[in-house]
């Protein structure tokens, strides 16, 4: 079982690596979406769902993944368009 959990967090922490690619595209810097916002917010996500009930554990996780999908959808259309 701790494998799995181990190779999950893992999983969700390279999820959070698309606010960095998000900034590659972007380049807010520092104090933009991607870095200030995203980034940190999608970390906490992960660093901090062992404080939530299982209903609340679903909300984080749906939520994180949703917003992973909508900035690779709009990095795919950036480079699409571009």
């Amino acid at each position: 079982v701790l494998v799995i959990v181990v190779v999950s967090f893992t999983h969700a922490q390279n999820e959070c690596n698309v606010y960095n690619q998000l900034e590659t595209a972007t380049r807010c810097g520092a104090s933009g979406y991607a870095l200030s916002y995203g980034l940190p917010n999608c970390l906490n996500f992960i660093n901090k769902a062992q404080m939530f009930d299982s209903p609340g554990k679903d909300f984080i996780k749906c939520t994180r993944t949703c917003l992973v999908q909508f900035v690779q959808q709009e990095l795919i259309a950036k480079k699409v368009n571009n």
